[in-house]
This record gives structure tokens, sequence and C-alpha cells, in this order.
């Protein structure tokens, strides 16, 4: 199995929460981009871009798609984006499936 990170993310978060630090823009973060396994097939993430400030993403997984073809979608639903802004937490996050 090989894993490959990608170092050309910028992370940087954007929650609005009063009370919790949103994460700074840092340039040239490593994340996943892909997990390649012992037969060759792939799976390949994709991060939610941080809103109000793209190209940055935020690091959360918006999909990955499967060595079948299908993809896994994942978004983040609710006020400041997606996070409790009491707690800086983030709630359940929705995900939906197409698989081939």
């Amino acid at each position: 199995m090989v894993i490959n990170y990608g170092t050309n993310y910028t992370v940087q978060t954007s929650f609005g929460c009063s009370g919790v630090t949103d994460y700074p823009a840092t340039p040239n973060v490593a994340l996943v981009e892909s997990i390649v396994l012992p037969d060759g097939s792939e799976y390949s993430f994709a991060y939610e871009t941080t809103p109000g400030h793209s190209p940055n993403v935020t690091g959360r997984i918006a999909s990955i798609a499967l060595p079948s073809g299908g993809m896994i979608s994942y978004s983040y639903p609710g006020s400041n984006n997606g996070i409790f802004a009491r707690t800086g937490a983030p709630p359940a996050s929705k995900s939906q499936a197409s698989l081939n």
C-alpha cells in the first residue's frame, strides 16, 4: 500500500464562531491525495474549499473516489459552515454514495 500526499494545499478555516479561533491560512500542508493498494486500485481524496477563501481548503474531506469508479461525497450542513459555534466541534456530516 502506498499513501500519496499533496503539499500544494493551503489549509484555513473560516467558521465564524464567536470564541472559537479559526485556523489561519497555512501553506504547503501535506494532505492525503490517494491511497494505492497492492493490486494497483486507488482511493482518491478531495477536500472542502474554505468558504470565502478559495482555493484554500478546510482539511475536511469533500469526496473519496473509489477504485470501483464510485464516489462518496460529504457535506457539512448547518450554521457556521457546519461547526457548533459553542464548542468548535463538527456536527455529524452527511454523506452520499454513488457506486458503479
